[in-house]
């Protein structure tokens, strides 16, 4: 059966696939559309799966919120190089992926999750990530995966840096939602994105961790000859200045030019100009691309 132009381009817009291979999978399946367009899935995941070991350290970061903040997800989507990252299709990849985050499970927690979640196209991720890889020829994955979704009382704020390459997300929840909370929670959410905290709070670290810290600051302190009665005084103080960069509400907020505001006392002074109590940090979630994959988010209660 000969393959007409018109078939050809018929499969070449539902697929995104070169004419060429267009032509030969429609040739090989006597002029089925449809069988056609699994051929070229088929050899796509052949493809991809010779591509796997490729590093994907490029990418976008993609924060998606609801209107009213009473959810947000951030989905980080890796591939192989800055050229395809800036890609109109692959920006149109991470926004269909984005919504379906959203607009999945409220329990949607790890990458793979996500890969069976239909998104707005009416595909799943894990195909809208295939037909994307069969478009573009370079090896992309979903990475990391981040939902927060709030009470009637909370709000999910965000940050996300113009280069695509750093976002953050906070859930903040207060005695009762009041205009100006959102505010807040995303003043927060950029003082994440430059500080980098660790954990929320100091009850978040592990007693053991710090304890073993503390004993390796008492050795240094006594072979540097430092007097016996005054390592304890030392190396409390040492322990403060790093609970200060590891700790969200002990850090000083940055936009403090003095220094001296932490953000616990932020939240404190904000929450009194709306009039609420102070909301809690109920957790947090900061993903860049520049920096190691064990980004991690900071446990949602």
């Amino acid at each position: 059966m000969a393959v007409t132009a018109q078939q050809v381009k018929q499969l070449r817009d539902r697929t995104g696939v070169g004419l060429g291979d267009c032509k030969r999978a429609l040739e090989e399946c006597g002029g089925d559309m449809e069988a056609a367009i699994q051929k070229l899935r088929e050899q796509g995941l052949a493809k991809a799966a010779k591509k796997a070991g490729r590093e994907t350290r490029e990418g976008r970061v993609y924060i998606v919120a609801a209107d009213d903040a009473s959810k947000a997800a951030m989905v980080e989507i890796n591939c192989e190089t800055d050229f395809v990252a800036r890609n109109e299709q692959f920006a149109a990849l991470c926004t269909e992926v984005g919504l379906a985050a959203l607009n999945g499970p409220d329990a949607l927690s790890t990458p793979e999750e996500l890969g069976e979640v239909m998104g707005p196209e009416g595909r799943t991720v894990a195909a809208a990530v295939q037909e994307t890889f069969n478009r573009i020829g370079e090896n992309m994955r979903v990475g990391r995966l981040c939902k927060f979704v709030a009470t009637d009382n909370g709000v999910v704020g965000y940050y996300h840096h113009f280069n695509n390459r750093v976002g953050v997300l906070v859930h903040l929840e207060a005695e009762k939602r009041v205009d100006g909370l959102v505010a807040i929670a995303n003043e927060v959410s950029m003082h994440i994105a430059m500080a980098n905290p660790e954990v929320v709070g100091e009850a978040d670290l592990d007693p053991a961790r710090l304890e073993s810290e503390r004993q390796l600051l008492i050795e240094e302190a006594r072979k540097e000859g430092k007097p016996e009665g005054a390592l304890e005084k030392i190396v409390s103080g040492q322990m403060a200045k790093q609970l200060a960069e590891r700790c969200l509400l002990l850090q000083p907020y940055i936009r403090d030019e003095k220094g001296k505001t932490t953000i616990a006392q932020h939240l404190a002074a904000r929450a009194k100009e709306i009039g609420v109590a102070t909301p809690t940090v109920k957790g947090f979630a900061r993903f860049s691309l520049d920096e190691s994959s064990g980004d991690e988010a900071a446990a949602d209660e």
